[in-house]
């Protein structure tokens, strides 16, 4: 019998396979029969005219010869140096691509009931804003490219990835405002900034590559699943809203992952893993818990960088705690949850470890650089939130400048006091203490 399994297990195979080479063949042909039409308004003579129309009313379209009524299936092309308008869908049409060229105005594509298949993406090359209502099925794996200086918007109804990937490119600005649904994944590429603010439940990847990614919620990065993962090679992620990723979201840092929390509260519970570093960037508090073992630099540029667990800071190892690996740049804070028992933060001997090292500031990129704090997050600290319940006083850090040179590096020296004198940053929580430098 166990041939013949093998020989059925190969048959299962080689029909997956043949099935998915027709799947694709079939989008091919598809793809290459497809006629190229550009919208003409008026539905009369020559040329290409913009406004408002009907989508699916005859000779609405022009073919570069003569006027002509959509196929579902073809390619849509807008823009004519006119101004937009809304063109309303009457029932659902497969596009096979979307272009918007030269128009004023705004174009208003589809009817919120009635849904368009996208089979090889939109293409925005030109124009003001354009806003695409009716809801969006991916047919392929494709990019949305927008380079131009207009809005491109899609949304506010849902777009279902159809378990394809979507590439959002170009110079230009994109929203999606209704809920992304799916298994497939998002990518994040060139430059431009790309607004998330549905409620959005797909389940693939999330990958920033370049420019700028702004969730406006929690949910906005997907389902926070364990396939769901955050994914950095380049680019911005920044926060539209406060922020609070479960700890089955990993984050994977191929290289160094920015977030810029922009005044708003962000937790990241998942492990961070990776070669790349973490730079923090804008106001607002970034809190990471989880075991993170990723291998590069952490910087502070601004706002609060807080680590709510002695593994949260490179897995807990004392060795990398160094002021190679940790950079706190003027007016940023770096914040630690102290615990005398060390089970929920940093006890006394690793929060002085720590200190010591950090401050020993041999370089602008090195360690705490003039003007920057020290936080100590003491709210599950044993008997209250107060640094007095540390099994031993919390050191303070006094930093001095080498010269008089306000960029100057600053000598290190530390000293340990029975009782600091602590300062809030107004971004912080009220059980939050901060030891500026002196």
């Amino acid at each position: 019998m166990k041939p013949i399994n093998i020989l059925m297990k190969s048959k299962s195979s080689l029909r997956a396979r043949v099935l998915a080479g027709s799947i694709a063949a079939l989008l091919a042909i598809q793809s290459a029969s497809a006629a190229t039409l550009t919208w003409d308004s008026n539905g009369t003579g020559a040329g290409q005219t913009d406004s408002a129309g009907v989508w699916l009313a005859a000779n609405q379209w022009w073919d570069g010869v003569a006027n002509a009524t959509w196929t579902s299936g073809d390619d849509a092309s807008f823009g004519n140096a006119g101004a937009g308008g809304a063109v309303t869908l009457a029932s659902p049409t497969t596009v096979n691509s979307l272009t918007f060229n030269s128009f004023t105005g705004t174009y208003t594509l589809g009817t919120a009931t009635q849904a368009i298949t996208l089979n090889n993406g939109i293409t925005k090359n030109a124009g003001t804003a354009a806003i695409i209502i009716s809801p969006i099925t991916l047919g392929a794996a494709q990019n949305w490219t927008n380079s131009s200086t207009g809005l491109l918007t899609i949304g506010p109804a849902a777009m279902t990835n159809g378990g394809f990937l979507l590439t959002v490119a170009g110079s230009g600005n994109t929203t999606v405002s209704g809920v992304i649904s799916g298994s497939g994944g998002l990518t994040k590429i060139n430059g431009g900034t790309l607004t998330l603010s549905g409620a959005n439940t797909f389940s693939g990847e999330t990958t920033l590559n370049g420019g700028v990614l702004t969730a406006n919620s929690t949910a906005a990065l997907g389902d926070g699943s364990v396939t769901n993962t955050l994914i950095f090679t380049g680019g911005i992620l920044r926060a539209g809203g406060a922020i609070t990723s479960a700890a089955t979201r990993g984050v994977t840092l191929t290289s160094t992952g920015i977030i810029d929390t922009n005044n708003f509260a962000v937790s990241i519970a998942g492990n961070m893993t990776g070669g790349g570093g973490l730079t923090k960037a804008g106001f607002g508090n970034l809190i990471v818990s989880g075991a993170n073992n990723y291998s590069g630099i952490t910087t502070v540029n601004a706002g609060i960088l807080t680590f709510a667990t002695q593994a949260s800071l490179y897995n807990g190892t004392p060795g990398s705690w160094t002021a190679a690996n940790i950079n706190v740049k003027s007016g940023g804070t770096l914040a630690v949850n102290v615990d005398s028992a060390g089970t929920n933060g940093f006890d006394a001997t690793n929060l002085n470890t720590l200190i010591g090292n950090v401050s020993v500031a041999n370089t602008a990129a090195e360690g705490l650089q003039k003007g920057a704090n020290l936080g100590f997050d003491t709210s599950t600290a044993t008997g209250g939130p107060s640094p007095k319940s540390m099994s031993s006083p919390i050191p303070r850090v006094t930093l001095a400048a080498r010269s008089a040179s306000p960029n100057s590096v600053l000598a290190p020296s530390c000293s340990t006091k029975p009782t600091p004198t602590l300062a809030r940053p107004s971004s912080a929580p009220a059980h939050f203490r901060s030891i500026p430098p002196a």
